[in-house]
């Protein structure tokens, strides 16, 4: 039995050093040292555009004090001037939700520093792990020092914790005892090797998505919360990849897990928690080895989105891993991947525009691969009003309904090997009703992004049918 996180030893001392506080060696005249100030932030809860209270505590130390505020980039956001012991409080507007440091610096140069979060609700912002500082080619994997001491399921004692980016937090729980960790890093390593532990933080494709520099790793178990709204949020998805430890394992086997061979698998499920308190699950292979013709037999070694709008709105999304190497009911292969973009926009091409009802789809998508079978799906019908508007047809064509006219869009999906491409066809289908003369089109049905109708203009992206069978995309702010 792999026993992953028992293995993954880090040093502690090296991840509390970037928050420790720091104190010049001085000494007062009569060679008693001086006392170092005290420093407590306090972040604060905005909307959306509006400014935030960065707020200090300081005591201790020699008066006057100098107050410095840095974000997760470690740049400088605002600077402040404290004449005696007590709170001093700065305004900065974020874009997102945020980790920010501070340092005071006493009259005498001996510093205190702590950390505190800014939380951003209103629209979602996608979480692209960017807004956090590392230095080149490393990773963070905790501990979150403003987390909450538990006792593990090992009986270790662990620091639960978290990061937060764009509009969600991604769960840390890092082992004080054994030095290893579960739920999330992140991490900026441009390379795919894996030849030892120090390589778990790599990617199977070298970086984050189009070529980002931030990335975050799972491994094991976590929780992302939404943060933008205490009602929870529909997720659009995310970007995926193998994890350069995993993807070693798959293809080459080690010394706990055999190498992938006919019907064996690797994936993820994700399990969407509402604000009622029901659930609703969906998953994705990270390998897969279960298909029956040799040639559509993957392992993901590109990033690849995942569609998480079907869990609906959701406070949290929990994952877990789940294979066909198993000893015990315990997973032999090793239980990571690599995720970006988290609540961001799929990347969708788009087709000429179509004047016929009947379209072939090959030419549409092209895979670096001749090999696999490929096969077509229409995503976004349940969310975007265009259900029933047109179908698939065995031999990969895409027909419309003798109900659909005028002008619309219909997305159209394409996966082979793992791979999915996505490519949004228009239509301009003549009628009656866009003759010369013609009654002007009206909205015939609003609906949100989750495909549920509304019953008037509802704040964010309102999908618009309209009497002509166009659809359109209108942002209320």
């Amino acid at each position: 039995m792999k026993q992953n996180i028992n293995s993954l030893i880090v040093p502690l001392a090296v991840a509390l050093a970037a928050v420790a506080p720091t104190a010049a060696a001085q000494t007062a005249a009569d060679n008693t040292p001086a006392a170092a100030p005290a420093a407590v932030a306090a972040g604060d809860t905005v909307a959306a555009g509006a400014e935030a209270a960065l707020t200090v505590s300081v005591s201790g130390g020699t008066a006057p004090y100098t107050v410095t505020w840095t974000n997760g980039l470690h740049n400088v956001v605002a600077e402040a001037r404290l004449d005696a012991p007590g709170t001093s409080a700065s305004a900065h507007t974020p874009r997102e939700c945020d980790l920010y440091y501070v340092t005071v610096t006493d009259a005498a140069g001996l510093q205190a520093a702590d950390t505190c979060r800014v939380i951003v609700t209103g629209d979602a912002v996608a979480a692209t792990m960017d807004n956090l500082w590392l230095a080149p080619e490393s990773a963070w994997f905790g501990p979150d020092t403003k987390g909450e001491q538990v006792t593990g399921t090992y009986y270790d004692q662990q620091m639960a914790g978290s990061f937060v980016s764009g509009s969600y937090s991604f769960s840390n729980n890092y082992s004080l005892d054994w030095g290893s960790w579960s739920g999330f890093a992140y991490s900026n390593s441009t390379a795919t090797k894996y030849e030892s532990l120090d390589d778990q933080y790599n990617s199977a494709t070298g970086g984050g998505r189009d070529g980002s520099a931030n990335f975050a790793v799972a491994f094991d178990s976590g929780t992302v919360s939404v943060l933008s709204s205490a009602e929870g949020d529909t997720v659009s998805g995310f970007y995926i990849t193998n994890n350069a430890y995993a993807l070693n394992s798959i293809m080459n086997g080690d010394a706990y897990a055999h190498k992938f061979d006919e019907g064996d698998y690797l994936r993820v499920i994700f399990t969407g928690t509402r604000a009622d308190g029901t659930t609703a699950t969906t998953e994705c292979y990270l390998a897969d080895f279960t298909r029956p013709a040799e040639a559509d037999r993957y392992w993901l070694d590109t990033w690849q989105w995942v569609d998480l709008r079907c869990l609906g709105r959701v406070t949290k999304i929990d994952f877990m891993l789940d294979g066909s190497d198993k000893s015990y009911g315990y997973l032999n292969t090793p239980a990571y991947f690599c995720l970006d973009d988290f609540g961001g926009t799929r990347q969708t091409a788009t087709a000429a525009v179509q004047t016929a009802r009947s379209v072939d789809l090959a030419p549409l998508f092209q895979f670096s691969s001749n090999e696999g079978t490929i096969g077509y799906a229409l995503p976004d019908t349940l969310y975007d009003g265009t259900a029933g508007l047109a179908t698939i047809s065995a031999d990969g064509r895409l027909l419309l309904a003798d109900s659909a006219e005028g002008r619309l869009s219909i997305t159209v999906s394409a996966t082979q090997r793992g791979q999915t491409q996505f490519v949004t066809v228009p239509f301009d289908i003549a009628t009656a009703i866009s003759a010369p003369g013609a009654a002007e089109a009206t909205e015939a049905g609003r609906y949100d992004l989750g495909g549920r109708r509304l019953t008037g203009t509802s704040k964010g992206l309102n999908i618009i049918r309209m009497t002509d069978g166009s659809v359109r995309k209108v942002v209320v702010k």
